[in-house]
C-alpha cells in the first residue's frame, strides 16, 4: 500500500507516530516503530484502531480515521504529559520564492544549520531572512538527497521531509 492509497496528502510517517502514541495509553493497539513505510503492520494498526473507534475498518486512513487518530493522539500525549507538536508554517505560507524576505525563512535557515551539524550531507546557510542564493542552492540539494524535483523553491513537500529529520 502506497500513501496515497493511505491517505491522500497525509504523511504515513506522522500516522505510525500518531499509532505509537496511542499505544502508550492503549495496548490494544499494536506498537509500530514508525519508519514511513505504509505496510502490512501499519495496516493492521489502522485495523484495530478502526475497529476500536467504530470506524469502517478498512485498514486505510481516509479524512474520518485521520481526523479521529490525531484526535486520540492528542488526547494520549496529553495524558502522558507530551508536549504538543508545533506547526510553524501554514499552507497559505508555502511555497516560498526565491528572494522572499520573511520570519520563517529565518526559522528554515536556522533548522538547516542546526541540520548540518548532525548530518554531513546537510549543507548550513547564513541565517538572514532571505531566501538569497545560497539558500536556493541548498534546498536544491535537499531536493537531490531525497529524490524531489529540483526546483529551488521551499514547498511543503521539502519542509515536511526536513520535519521528519528534525523529530
Amino acid at each position: 500500500m502506497t500513501v496515497m492509497e493511505a491517505a491522500e496528502g497525509i504523511s504515513t510517517y506522522q500516522i505510525q507516530r500518531y499509532l505509537r502514541s496511542l499505544y502508550l495509553s492503549d495496548s490494544r493497539i499494536p506498537l509500530i516503530n514508525p519508519d514511513g513505510i505504509y505496510g502490512e503492520e501499519t495496516a493492521n494498526a489502522v485495523k484495530i484502531f478502526q475497529q476500536i473507534y467504530a470506524l469502517p475498518v478498512t485498514g486505510s486512513v481516509d479524512y474520518l480515521t485521520w481526523e479521529k487518530l490525531r484526535e486520540q493522539a492528542k488526547i494520549s500525549d496529553q495524558s502522558l504529559n507530551f508536549p504538543e507538536e508545533l506547526a510553524i508554517f501554514g499552507i497559505d505560507q508555502l511555497p516560498v520564492k526565491p528572494g522572499s524576505y520573511a520570519g520563517e525563512i529565518y526559522l528554515f535557515q536556522a533548522l538547516l544549520t542546526a541540520l548540518s551539524l548532525r548530518y554531513a550531507n546537510i549543507n548550513s546557510v547564513d541565517i538572514t531572512g532571505t531566501y538569497d542564493g545560497r539558500t536556493i542552492k541548498a534546498v536544491e540539494e535537499l531536493q537531490k538527497l531525497f529524490h524531489l524535483p529540483q526546483t529551488g523553491i521551499l514547498d511543503l513537500v521539502l519542509w515536511n521531509k526536513l520535519s521528519d529529520i528534525w523529530k
